[in-house]
């Protein structure tokens, strides 16, 4: 058995969860866990499709040892079969077992008797169920977004169950009913009607933007034109939370990569290689109605409010929580800024870019890579060798790569703690596990959908938390509340001028 070759992100995020506990430890609870998924003849529905499509993609990118069970009275040895390639496709080092297994995610309706721990997962339209005593199985729509909230809360409980002489009291989800549509405990309608999407801007094709994709990839009753902005490629530590992506996506053009995964969807990908300022200059759009925001920067945030779209959702995660957040009214609500005004000065992303490559005193040097993202060469791999105690022949993989994707290999990728043996400060960087990621983008993709069908308005509140490590409890997990406006009025939407334009673009 062996770990992903891309484990040292899986450690990054891991560590962010424990702050105890060494790499030893965490590669011994994996190695020594077996991870089931077992589903029966409902696989014939599309829900039970999603929702194992998904767990698929979620428990091979950190799971050593997954074992497929097939639980219905037709053969299932061929659909199991597609599933092992998805898996290796996902992480060609996985082993396929059949011994027994220490956690069971169970789809369908029939009881299963497995030993140690188990889960049933399901849904019904709009909403994810779970249970730890009886088969929850799913319903018959064509609505994924019940099936992919409930593929992320089954792998969180998962992920819960095999850390969980790292947490102080292992709380698992035993009865759920999850309404994506408002993120309350309870039901609503089950589908959605065939709707027409219009133009939607996609910023960001990382973590985020991926769980996104895969939710629209599953909506077979849209159409519309999706517009995907990034400038960047895949690299390999990408592929740890990035879950509709595998091992020959590594270096593809993010946005054309969005466009050929979504190949076969009613919905026009049309692919932007460059920032949103790039895309807003060269384009000359004005009048943007709709953005998606899946970056992970106040920055670029800030950047996409000031060419004032109609109505921004934004996706976030940070601190294991993870957040969506609505700005329809751009002077009356909280704009996007609001929420990213920063009380104190903040250090350049220069110096923090010098500070988790071990060189802070190098500040000046590493803007000049930043810059003109200069090609990695032997006096960046000297000062970071130094700067580390580590050999410089550790690093001479990274010699001749761009500085961009050398970042985000070995800092963002996790490469530099391992080689410094988790003594790295990297209290800047977030690295979400994949649920987290997965499940703010698939939230992301349905506030699209609720605002496209009416159901959004500034009437609901415009801020909903998920807390994806935490048991499902109706009074504090999942929550909506309302975002303020910022109160130090500093944010761009106490600008006269900003407002005036926004009102003359939208009539408002």
């Amino acid at each position: 058995m062996a770990l992903a070759k891309y484990f040292t992100k899986d450690l990054l995020a891991i560590k962010q969860v424990f702050s105890q506990g060494s790499r030893e430890k965490f590669e011994q609870l994996l190695n020594s866990h077996v991870v089931e998924i077992a589903f029966d003849d409902e696989v014939s529905k599309m829900e039970v499709q999603s929702l194992l499509d998904l767990l698929v993609r979620l428990t091979s990118r950190l799971y050593p040892q997954l074992k497929f069970s097939y639980l219905g009275k037709e053969k299932g040895s061929a659909i199991i079969s597609d599933y092992i390639k998805k898996a290796k496709s996902i992480n060609s080092q996985i082993e396929i077992v059949d011994s027994a297994s220490s956690f069971s995610i169970i789809l369908g309706r029939t009881p299963a008797g497995v030993e140690g721990k188990r889960i049933y997962v399901g849904s019904d339209g709009w909403n994810a169920k779970l249970s730890t005593i009886n088969p929850v199985g799913c319903g018959s729509s064509m609505n994924p977004f019940g099936a992919g909230v409930a593929a992320c809360l089954a792998s969180s409980n998962a992920f819960r169950y095999v850390f969980q002489e790292f947490i102080g009291r292992l709380e698992m989800d035993d009865e759920v009913v999850l309404d994506v549509s408002n993120l309350n405990q309870g039901t609503s309608n089950n589908d959605f009607p065939e709707i027409d999407l219009g133009v939607i801007h996609l910023v960001g094709m990382g973590a985020i933007g991926n769980g996104f994709l895969w939710a629209f990839s599953k909506m077979q009753n849209c159409q519309g034109v999706l517009k995907v902005i990034d400038d960047q490629t895949v690299s390999l530590s990408n592929l740890q939370r990035y879950v509709c992506t595998d091992e020959l996506s590594i270096d593809k053009v993010k946005s054309a990569f969005a466009k050929e995964f979504l190949k076969a969807n009613s919905i026009i990908t049309e692919p932007y290689n460059m920032k949103w300022a790039g895309y807003v200059a060269k384009t000359n759009e004005g009048n943007i109605d709709m953005v998606a925001v899946a970056v992970d920067s106040a920055k670029d945030r800030i950047g996409i409010q000031s060419s004032l779209p109609h109505r921004i959702v934004n996706a976030y995660t940070e601190n294991n929580i993870t957040g969506i957040t609505r700005h329809l009214n751009f002077g009356v609500t909280a704009c996007l800024v609001c929420g990213y005004i920063p009380e104190k000065k903040m250090k350049d992303y220069s110096q923090e870019v010098a500070d988790n490559l071990g060189i802070p005193n190098l500040e000046n040097q590493v803007r000049h890579y930043i810059a003109y993202d200069y090609p990695v060469d032997d006096n960046l791999l000297m000062w970071i060798s130094q700067g580390n105690g580590i050999g410089i022949e550790d690093l001479s993989k990274f010699r001749g790569q761009r500085f961009s994707n050398f970042y985000s290999d070995a800092v963002c990728g996790g490469v530099l703690l391992s080689l410094t043996g988790a003594t790295q400060n990297n209290s800047k960087m977030e690295a979400p596990l994949a649920f987290q990621s997965a499940v703010a983008g698939i939230l992301l993709a349905s506030e699209v959908v609720l605002l496209k069908l009416g159901a959004r308005n500034e009437q609901f509140p415009n801020s909903s938390q998920l807390y994806p490590l935490l048991k499902i409890k109706s009074s504090t997990n999942p929550y909506n509340t309302q975002l303020s406006r910022d109160s130090s009025q500093r944010c761009i939407c106490y600008d006269k001028d900003f407002k005036l334009v926004y009102d003359k673009m939208w009539n408002s």
